[in-house]
């Protein structure tokens, strides 16, 4: 039985999994997050940004630079800086806190119809810093 406000996916993407110390080590998370955040929209049919209620991010460790990593993700990605975004740290399970903050506390209780959810994490540039 569906309801009004059923959750769905409507569009998934990811970066590629990298080798500890390899060809991503100097991209930071916030790039890889907007690289992923501008897919997820094209996947969408080209969903414009200025619809999205919120945007929601996992990040297990946050670097000084990035206070709100789903925020400096959403402003590399181009979107609008009127859809707000935060950031969610629970360490391993950043990523699935942030897709359940985004249908519970969004979508499933009516503040929201439209989430970008998910996570990032940058383990090569923690062990440098």
């Amino acid at each position: 039985m569906s309801r009004e406000n059923d959750v769905v996916i409507v569009s998934a993407a990811r970066t590629a999994i990298g080798k500890f110390g390899g060809a991503l080590k100097d991209v930071r998370a916030h790039r890889m997050a907007a690289h992923v955040m501008k897919e997820v929209l094209r996947r969408a049919n080209n969903l414009d940004p200025h619809l999205l209620d919120d945007i929601i991010a996992g990040d297990c460790v946050q670097c000084f630079d990035e206070a709100n990593t789903a925020r400096t993700a959403q402003l590399a990605a181009g979107i609008p800086f009127e859809v707000p975004a935060f950031t969610v740290q629970r360490q391993c399970s950043s990523s699935m806190q942030a897709l359940n903050s985004g249908v519970q506390r969004d979508i499933d209780v009516g503040l929201a119809t439209l989430c970008v959810g998910g996570g990032m994490g940058m383990t090569t540039i923690l062990a440098r810093d």
